[in-house]
């Protein structure tokens, strides 16, 4: 009777567990079911991508939208405040509108919106993204040159594209696109020109430095030097500055005799600037002891310091006199004109190229080694990085600063205008292809540009560069090379 007793009465727990399972069970399905059909209160989140707030947009504009919402009902486009297209629903988050501009008229301001709508009416707006029509980024003209063109142009003051190629010629092209004049040099011009108040135009080659004057005819030169690496600076006495991989300085009289040679350490590989005062400033490249220099203009040292890594794109000054550089090493470097390190920025993913500086004291300089994921840095003049523009298709050359607020840099697939307060963009030519030299700006806006593929290209821009700090390469269309 015990046995029997004992085993009803595990029987009858048995039971009593499968029961309590089971009513778990029950519970958990009920509240995997009310929580997974509970109706959210949540609005959908959408927002315009493409074009950005203050772009310049022109022809058919992609009108990318983006909207967050796994019960999404409805979502529309409003352009002005009227209704302009009601999309289809997808289970997608990314949404393309193409919308036809070439009726507006330029100059012209628009307000583009979206509306997202979930099936029990939770709706949103999107922040409004105000655009203007404008032709920035239209191709104006092209020209075939014989040669690569790996070094910026410059522009005389008559207004004269003068641009070299690696095929040893000097072209002068008008703003129209025709060819002036050309001079055969005995090397390849891998530096970009410098222009002297007169006109007359300074060349560095692997083969010494030539000079012409405003119709292209030969003036002077310094022959069996190897100044293809650094263009030419001019002081305000019109004396003529130009590094070596003799390791030299050479400073010229207007008439082609040599004022002053200063001997450096290393190869001489960036172009010289000059401060408000005329002290020159270089740097050097080498496997060791490589050095920023400061030198007077009578030709001494005033100091030098160290780097311990190559020195290969020109400085940059800005209105407060600080200087800027970069090294192979991955750094930024800032030094007053006293020799004395404020600061350095190690630690960027690849190299550097030359900093340009805006009104505001911001610095500019594009990363790139044409591998994937090259960039374009905002820096603080504290060394704080502000923002960062990623491009695949790399980037090979400086940036230049305008006066409407952007920033243009070529890539490896066109030429971008960057707006500078939060690093978007404000307008794209992609009508371009392989383009290596910084961009140079003209007064009405046009920028003029040269590829590896020999072409020299003439570009609507938005704005002409700004009038102070360091707002391209060696500082003007001149390339002077000189704070002024």
């Amino acid at each position: 009777m015990q046995m029997k007793a004992a085993t009803e009465s595990s029987e009858g727990e048995i039971i009593i567990m499968n029961i309590e399972m089971r009513i778990r069970i029950l519970f958990c399905l009920a509240f995997v079911f009310f929580h997974c059909t509970e109706v959210t209160n949540e609005p959908p989140d959408v927002r315009i991508v493409s074009p950005d707030s203050g772009a310049y947009v022109k022809r058919v504009v992609p009108i990318e939208i983006e909207v967050r919402d796994e019960d999404l009902a409805s979502l529309s486009l409003y352009i002005n405040d009227s209704l302009v297209h009601d999309f289809e629903v997808f289970n997608i988050s990314n949404y393309r509108y193409f919308w036809n501009v070439e009726s507006l008229q330029i100059g012209s301001t628009h307000m583009l919106y979206a509306y997202a709508a979930d099936s029990s009416n939770n709706e949103c707006y999107s922040d409004t993204n105000i655009v203007t029509v404008h032709p920035a980024g239209e191709v104006k003209w092209q020209l075939q040159l014989d040669g690569n063109v790996v070094s910026a142009p410059a522009i005389t003051p008559d207004n004269v594209i003068i641009v070299g190629t690696t095929n040893h010629t000097v072209y002068a092209v008008d703003t129209a696109g025709n060819i002036v004049w050309t001079y055969s040099l005995p090397d390849t011009i891998g530096s970009a020109p410098t222009i002297a108040r007169t006109g007359d135009i300074y060349i560095g080659t692997y083969s010494g430095l030539f000079v012409l004057d405003a119709q292209g005819q030969y003036q002077w030169e310094y022959p069996s030097i190897d100044c293809g690496s650094s263009s030419a600076a001019i002081a305000s006495d019109n004396t003529i500055y130009i590094g070596a991989s003799d390791s030299m300085l050479y400073a010229f009289n207007p008439d082609g005799s040599v004022k002053w040679q200063f001997l450096a350490d290393n190869p001489v590989s960036t172009s010289p600037v000059i401060d408000i005062g005329g002290t020159v400033y270089i740097g050097t490249r080498g496997s060791s002891s490589q050095k920023f220099y400061a030198i007077n203009p009578d030709g001494t040292e005033q100091w030098n310091y160290p780097i311990g890594s190559s020195i290969n794109c020109t400085p940059a000054i800005s209105n407060e006199g600080i200087l800027y550089f970069t090294a192979d090493n991955k750094s930024i470097y800032a030094c007053n004109t006293d020799g004395n390190m404020m600061w350095i920025r190690p630690n960027f993913r690849t190299w550097l190229y030359s900093i340009t500086i805006d009104d505001n004291g911001m610095l500019y300089t594009g990363a790139g080694s044409g591998s994937g994921g090259d960039c374009v840095y905002q820096i603080s003049d504290r060394s704080i990085v502000q923002w960062t523009f990623i491009i695949d298709t790399g980037i090979f050359s400086s940036a230049t600063i305008c006066s409407d607020g952007s920033v243009c840099f070529p890539g490896g697939r066109g030429l971008y205008s960057i707006q500078q307060d939060k690093g978007t963009v404000r307008w794209w030519c992609g009508d371009i292809d392989s383009c290596c030299t910084a961009p140079t700006i003209d007064a009405d806006g046009t920028i003029y540009i040269g590829n590896n593929q020999g072409i020299l290209y003439a570009i609507t821009g938005s704005a002409p560069p700004i009038q102070t700090a360091w707002p391209m390469l060696q500082h003007d269309v001149q390339h002077t090379g000189r704070m002024q």
